[in-house]
């Protein structure tokens, strides 16, 4: 069964609008990473659950799930490839709240925090085995930094 993670909150700022949708809807009709082993339906959910207007992006709806504790790639995938889009801090909690998962977004990079007594810092790209950014992506952080 496994035990549940639930969004305890979100401040972020989206830094790339026009990036972000163009992603969102690539993401929704093309397969962009096409390892065999890697999880793609669930990569493809976290990026159709996010809540996204003319403004802004939360993550109220990535609750309720296996996120806190398991970390699986997909999940981590997802949040670096967001953080080319969004600057800012989302947490989770894990449903025994013995631990809690805390995102911070900042200049294109996902820092993830864990813990509970003890927290200790990982970047994404050390934190998992994930796919190489897209092209698209890293052209986009590029051009923000010019």
């Amino acid at each position: 069964m496994g035990n549940y993670s639930f969004y305890d909150y979100g401040d972020l700022d989206v830094t790339d609008m026009e990036g972000l949708k163009e992603w969102i809807e690539k993401v929704k009709t093309t397969k962009v990473y096409t390892d065999e082993n890697f999880n793609y339906e669930d990569y493809k959910l976290y990026w159709e659950r996010l809540i996204l207007d003319d403004e802004t992006v939360s993550f109220e709806d990535l609750t309720d799930m296996k996120l806190v504790g398991y970390w699986y790639d997909s999940f981590v995938t997802f949040l670096r490839d967001i953080a080319c889009f969004i600057e800012g801090t989302v947490q989770w909690t894990y449903e025994t709240l013995d631990l809690s998962g805390r995102v911070e977004f900042e200049d294109g990079k996902c820092i993830i925090e864990t813990g509970s007594m003890e927290w200790t810092s990982h970047k994404a790209e050390t934190f998992t085995e994930m796919p190489t950014l897209p092209k698209e992506i890293t052209a986009r952080l590029t051009a923000r930094k010019i």
